[in-house]
């Protein structure tokens, strides 16, 4: 199941009056429950271009430049909705409401015991099927004189 959180994304690239800075949104695709999912790109203007994606607050994309000057991508990511839809591997994401695995997804506290989904069977990983990088955020530009927000 999946629903909107209103959380803003917090990635911006630095940038000064010199550099050519840009940033635009698209739209990514389409949620099941039909909410629009965007798509962002940041470039620095200097080397460094930077793509996430509002499901999952997921980095989908961060190329360098190289001594040549083209640019080579080093991140893991998915180039549309679906693949971050069907994606099982968290690639990418906004890891939470905690990282790493909650074994045979049950945890004890003061005596009780809570169980929780298991996302990946025994355990559960990464805040489950709920957690923060199965939601879609929501996410707007905000440019100001020395930075780009998202």
């Amino acid at each position: 199941m999946f629903f909107s959180v209103k959380t803003y994304l917090n990635v911006m690239i630095e940038h000064t009056k010199t550099t050519s800075f840009s940033a635009e949104t698209r739209t990514f695709g389409t949620m099941t429950n039909g909410d629009t999912c965007h798509f962002f790109t940041l470039n620095s203007g200097n080397g460094c271009v930077v793509s996430i994606s509002e499901f999952g607050a997921a980095i989908t994309s961060i190329k360098l430049a190289n001594s040549k000057g083209y640019f080579q991508e080093i991140c893991l990511g998915f180039d549309d909705l679906d693949g971050q839809l069907n994606d099982t591997q968290n690639i990418g994401v906004t890891v939470g409401r905690y990282a790493n695995r909650i074994a045979n997804a049950a945890f004890e506290v003061n005596g009780n015991t809570y169980e929780l989904d298991d996302n990946i069977a025994p355990h559960q990983i990464h805040g489950g099927r709920g957690g923060l990088g199965r939601q879609l955020w929501q996410g707007s530009l905000i440019e100001t004189l020395s930075l780009i927000h998202i």
